[in-house]
């Protein structure tokens, strides 16, 4: 039997009773007398006409590892108390976003807007719920960028493609070559990637004069020597069945120099 406690958590993630008994095994009959023996009025919901697969960062692949990594750079969060918590993922390359709408196995729609000052295109996939937003805030996706992002525990094989995704978001290699980056604006959140990821042992983080959007300082983890980039750089793309190709083409063209 369920307790007072979970018929409400679940009441209000909007739920249906057969949803519930379908989780637990039991008939929505079993939900009904289980809320009639504590009291509990259950108030329906309207069915979504959107779905998502609430449960997909709870169980690690290379994929969810690319995509959680992005989300890291280029998701955000809103959560408050009286609103369901919602997930966006926002890209230039649309290929990327109809990507996650895909893994995710969403129709939420993708919509496309253009932001002041910018002659180009941002594609965006926003997501109502609790379950998805609640998890990516245990690992590490902290809501509305207060610059206290860290680097959740991630295993061993996956650390490749968390990278990869990370650096499609918010990395980048030099015109000449001869640099490779990843900014943040949590310099905790860089010197724990520096710490627990090998191939970025040697890595250099300084400040630089430049600000996101909230006007938060940025940190870059940086690479100069081009022996180091390519090893990044082989690292990161070992694994992963999707990256932005505008930028492995440069590591591409590195190979054949």
């Amino acid at each position: 039997m369920l307790t007072l406690k979970q018929l409400k958590k679940y009441n209000k993630q909007k739920l249906t009773q057969k949803a519930v008994g379908d989780m637990y095994g039991v008939s929505d009959q079993s939900i009904r007398r289980w809320c009639k023996q504590l009291q509990y009025k259950w108030k329906p919901t309207r069915p979504n006409k959107y779905i998502v697969d609430n449960y997909y960062f709870h169980k690690w692949s290379h994929d969810m590892a690319y995509i959680l990594g992005y989300a890291m750079a280029d998701a955000y969060i809103e959560k408050s108390e009286n609103r369901q918590v919602q997930v966006a993922f926002k890209s230039i390359d649309k290929d990327l976003i109809t990507y996650i709408q895909d893994r995710l196995d969403t129709n939420y729609p993708i919509d496309v807007y253009q932001p002041i000052n910018s002659c180009k295109l941002v594609y965006r996939l926003r997501i109502n719920s609790d379950i998805l937003g609640n998890q990516f805030i245990k690992l590490g996706v902290i809501p509305h960028r207060t610059g206290n992002e860290y680097l959740p525990y991630i295993p061993e094989q996956y650390k490749s493609s968390y990278l990869c995704g990370l650096f499609d978001g918010d990395g980048h290699i030099g015109k000449n070559k001869r640099v490779w980056y990843i900014c943040s604006s949590s310099l905790y959140f860089l010197k724990q990637l520096r710490d627990n990821f090998v191939v970025l042992n040697t890595s250099l983080i300084r400040q630089e004069q430049r600000k996101n959007a909230n006007k938060m300082p940025l940190y870059y983890l940086k690479f100069h020597k081009r022996n180091k980039i390519m090893d990044v750089c082989r690292y990161i793309y070992s694994n992963v069945s999707f990256c932005l190709n505008r930028k492995y083409q440069i590591y591409n063209n590195m190979l054949e120099d």
